[in-house]
């Protein structure tokens, strides 16, 4: 890494925000209403686990059998998209 080049210089601190509030509000009009179903872990499909934190409206679980952190909820159907964020209906 070129000792010269510095985190700031690549990565801007007001864009890195922007970013956090645009996946903020993405959450909220994508999956916010969104029935959601409970998930095993992802990698072995324990269904021990506890809630490590929240994060824009999903929860994560580390699970107690193989310490995998995962969001433990997926919604139950695609979203559908709101206003001008056709992104949505992915």
């Amino acid at each position: 890494m070129n000792p010269e080049v510095k985190e700031q210089d690549i990565r801007p601190e007001v864009l890195l925000q922007r970013y956090l509030e645009l996946s903020a509000e993405d959450a909220r009009e994508c999956f916010g209403a969104e029935p959601r179903s409970a998930v095993a872990c992802v990698a072995c499909g324990g269904s021990n686990g506890s809630c490590q934190f929240d994060k824009n409206g999903f929860a994560y679980v580390r699970c107690a059998d193989c310490g995998t952190l995962f969001q433990c909820e997926a919604a139950t159907r695609l979203p559908r998209a709101k206003g001008r964020r056709a992104r949505c209906d992915a």
